[in-house]
């Protein structure tokens, strides 16, 4: 009787682990991406910084980095985060980020736009506008 509970307490301990962790694997993964864009030297170009899969963020701190050589920052736009505060290193090639929120912001979609000018002496090509740490000058884009 003993052998018969402990084998039974045994398959149960394992479909339970089973579920478990099927269920921890099947959650999606967070991220944070930049928009693709296109646009010729002269003209502005709007960049996004979009979430997908939230779990959700009260702060935050980032960097979108730029070649300083080909784009100016124009303007920065908030998306679904409260008062993103923001300073433009353009010296650097890099603007960075703080979000700090009140409550939880569970929402997917765009935290912030960044609307660059390409400038009229940029040369064609293509140029990566990315996601760095906000220590930028410190750790790039790690």
């Amino acid at each position: 009787m003993k052998t018969v509970r402990f084998f039974v307490s045994l398959i149960l301990c394992i479909v339970l682990c089973t579920v478990m962790c099927t269920s921890v694997l099947a959650a999606p993964t967070p991220s944070i991406k930049i928009s693709h864009v296109g646009a010729m030297p002269g003209n502005e170009v709007t960049v996004s910084v979009i979430m997908s899969n939230n779990p959700g963020i009260m702060a935050m701190t980032f960097a979108v980095t730029y070649d300083k050589a080909q784009f100016e920052v124009v303007d920065v736009t908030k998306g679904f985060v409260s008062t993103p505060t923001y300073k433009d290193h353009a010296d650097k090639g890099y603007v960075a980020f703080s979000i700090s929120e009140t409550s939880d912001k569970t929402a997917n979609g765009n935290i912030l736009s960044v609307k660059f000018k390409i400038k009229d002496n940029a040369k064609p090509g293509k140029y990566t506008i990315g996601l760095g740490n906000h220590n930028y000058e410190k750790y790039g884009s790690k």
